[in-house]
């Protein structure tokens, strides 16, 4: 029998501003301590973790926008919006931060920076993968024949895995300008996430159950079954794998066949799920704030 816990208990809420809209997406800054959200009203939301206050609050696009990232050195935020529109953010301390807006042909529904200081950004607009350099010149484009659903830098930067809607996931070595590998062996594969020691990364399916893989996808390393529902997210923690699905969120601490299952308020649809840093803390919307959580409170 699964064990349960509540979110609420030991949370912290960083209350949303009125009318800016529903939570579409989260990121946490590098160091640890500011968190941005963006919103289907085309908001772009900032706090300061430690004490809640709220830093930028500015509508970047009359359109929704649907992901946010922060750049591996915290001084610059990238937003995607569904009419194709990516926005970098600058000047994040100033009265009105500084914003540049670029045109894709699609939604722009991904956007990650890696975390190694060669500072590569990956852009997912429909069924594209665009990676680009700090410099921005001679970027890695990459046209699949299905939409991308979800995709997801290894802790050194190096490796990118793309999951395409078709079931098709590829491990590109950005460097190298090279397919790793590839594979379609996981039936109906929806979410992915890197472990935090970069060598294997777990893939959710609409069934509820994960595979988790090595570094070159080839071995299954192990399988669980966390939910009844399809998973919509996947994050690895410091200590466990954190599912969301439409019914709440599970974690599993990669050796239990007995997953523990959270208790979380009636989700509409799904939900942005992020880990700090750190992998100690979550975050996720609640009504009319954004929770964070310690994840050790958790623990089974």
């Amino acid at each position: 029998m699964k064990k349960q816990a509540s979110l609420l208990q030991r949370a912290t809420a960083l209350d949303l501003p009125q009318q800016v809209g529903d939570v579409v997406d989260l990121a946490w800054a590098p160091d640890g301590q500011r968190l941005a959200a963006v919103t289907h009203l085309g908001y772009l939301c900032v706090w300061n973790t430690h004490n809640g206050a709220l830093t930028v609050r500015t509508r970047l696009a009359r359109a929704d926008l649907l992901t946010v990232a922060w750049a591996r050195q915290g001084n610059v935020l990238a937003a995607g919006s569904i009419d194709g529109r990516l926005y970098r953010i600058e000047d994040l301390k100033a009265a009105t931060p500084v914003v540049h807006c670029y045109p894709f042909a699609d939604s722009i529904t991904k956007i990650s920076w890696s975390p190694s200081p060669i500072g590569r950004c990956l852009v997912v607009a429909g069924s594209l993968l665009t990676v680009l350099n700090e410099r921005g010149d001679d970027p890695l484009r990459v046209g699949y024949a299905a939409p991308i659903r979800d995709a997801a830098w290894s802790s050194d930067g190096r490796t990118c895995a793309v999951l395409c809607e078709d079931g098709l996931i590829d491990l590109w070595d950005v460097s190298l300008r090279k397919v790793r590998c590839s594979f379609t062996t996981i039936s109906q594969p929806r979410c992915l996430s890197w472990h935090r020691d970069g060598r294997q990364f777990a893939v959710g399916t609409m069934t509820g159950q994960i595979q988790v893989r090595d570094l070159q996808g080839q071995e299954i390393q192990s399988t669980a079954k966390l939910s009844p529902f399809p998973l919509d997210a996947l994050r690895w923690g410091k200590t466990c794998l954190v599912a969301m699905s439409n019914q709440g969120i599970v974690l599993w601490n990669g050796v239990s066949s007995c997953p523990l299952e959270i208790a979380v308020q009636t989700l509409r649809g799904p939900v942005p799920l992020i880990c700090d840093p750190q992998g100690e803390y979550i975050a996720l919307p609640a009504s009319g704030a954004v929770t964070i959580a310690p994840l050790a409170q958790f623990s089974a």
